[in-house]
């Protein structure tokens, strides 16, 4: 009886990754508009955040404006204090940035 009693208390894996991924998403949801914010109406126009993971946002920036992504980079330390003091709590510890197109995506700026 203990046995049964112990497999019942476990949830399984395939039941807890559409809640895991929609609260991944919904972190990534709520930084975009404070992504705008952080960098600007230009740099967000030419740029999507990705993915958060473990406190590292991933973010696109267009390949056409490589200026763009130089600044982003230049400015990572204090992009990420200001997202962190936006979201009024510590949710992105690094910010990475890639090359890449933002077309089709959701982008941080509108």
């Amino acid at each position: 009886m203990g046995a049964a009693m112990a497999r019942s208390e476990f949830t399984p894996l395939g039941a807890l990754l559409p809640r895991l991924l929609a609260k991944r998403g919904a972190e990534v949801r709520l930084l975009a508009p404070l992504w705008r914010e952080a960098v600007g109406p230009g740099l967000a126009h030419h740029s999507s955040l990705l993915s958060l993971e473990e406190g590292v946002l991933v973010a696109a920036i267009s390949p056409q404006y490589p200026a763009f992504l130089e600044a982003l980079r230049a400015s990572r330390g204090m992009i990420v204090e200001r997202l962190n003091a936006l979201a009024g709590r510590k949710l992105v510890t690094r910010l990475d940035l890639v090359a890449q197109a933002v077309e089709g995506r959701s982008r941080g700026g509108g």
